[in-house]
C-alpha cells in the first residue's frame, strides 16, 4: 500500500471529521519531488508513532509551508513582461528576428498577437509621456501600422528584456542588442518592452485578457535551468 494510502487510512480511523484539506495537502507534498525521501522516514514515523490528528494537521501545515517556500526558492523571480514590436519592426519584416532573440534567450511566449492598436489603447500605454512635444507624433507612429503584442513569461523576464533589447536609443544601446542591430532612432527603435512589474502588469491589461495567456510547460527549460 502507498504512503499516501495509509495516512488517509490513519487519517479516516483517527478522526472522522478531519478535514479533508489536510490529505490534500499530504498528497501535494507526497508528489513534490523535493520531499520524495520523506516517505520512508519522516511519515513512517508519523504513521507508526500514531501522533494525534491535531499533531498531524501541524506537521502537514508546515511541510506545505516548507514545500511552497522551497518551491519558489528559484521560482519567485518568474515573472511575466509585455513586449511589442512597433510598426517599423513589422514593416522591415524583423517579427522573427525578436521572435527568435526572445527564444534563443529561453523565455516563454505566452501570448502573442498580430493587430492594429487603436488610438484608445495606444493613449493608455503611453500614458505617461502625455504633454510632451513628442506625444502626438507618438501615437501617429504606433497607429500607423500592425504591431506584434506579446505576453513574455521567464526568470525575472523584465530585467532580461530590458537587456535584450537595448537601451532607448540605439547609439547608445549595446552591441548585439536588438536596437543596436537593426534601429537607428529613438521613435523608430523596433520594439517596446515593459520597464518594471507595474508596467508590466497595465501593459498587458491593455491588450489581453487572462485566458488569452497560455500556461504550458517549455520542455526547453529542462537544459536551461539546472536547480
Amino acid at each position: 500500500m502507498s504512503v499516501a494510502n495509509v495516512i488517509k487510512n490513519v487519517i479516516s480511523k483517527q478522526s472522522s471529521g478531519f478535514d479533508l484539506h489536510v490529505y490534500r495537502i499530504f498528497a501535494v507534498v507526497l508528489n513534490c519531488q523535493i520531499l520524495k525521501f520523506a516517505e520512508k522516514s519522516l511519515f513512517a514515523t508519523i504513521i507508526h508513532l500514531k501522533f494525534s490528528t491535531s499533531l498531524i494537521y501541524i506537521i502537514t501545515l508546515f511541510l506545505h509551508r516548507f514545500v511552497v517556500a522551497t518551491g519558489q526558492k528559484h521560482g519567485e523571480t518568474m515573472e511575466r513582461t509585455f513586449v511589442m514590436i512597433k510598426p517599423d519592426g513589422v514593416q522591415r519584416g524583423l517579427i522573427g528576428k525578436v521572435v527568435s532573440r526572445l527564444e534563443e534567450r529561453g523565455l516563454k511566449i505566452i501570448a502573442m498577437k498580430i493587430m492594429m492598436i487603436t488610438r484608445e489603447q495606444a493613449e493608455k500605454q503611453y500614458r505617461d509621456h502625455k504633454g510632451e512635444d513628442y506625444y502626438e507624433p507618438l501615437l501617429d507612429f504606433m497607429t500607423s501600422s500592425p504591431v506584434v503584442a506579446m505576453v513574455v513569461e521567464g526568470r525575472e523576464a523584465i530585467k532580461q528584456v530590458r537587456l535584450l533589447i537595448g537601451e532607448k536609443d540605439p547609439l547608445t544601446a549595446d552591441p548585439g542588442t536588438v536596437r543596436f542591430d537593426f534601429a537607428q532612432g529613438i521613435r523608430m527603435n523596433i520594439v517596446h518592452s515593459s520597464d518594471k512589474k507595474e508596467s508590466a502588469e497595465f501593459e498587458i491589461g491593455i491588450y489581453f485578457k487572462e485566458h488569452e495567456m497560455l500556461n504550458y510547460k517549455l520542455d526547453v527549460h529542462r537544459w536551461i535551468f539546472v536547480d
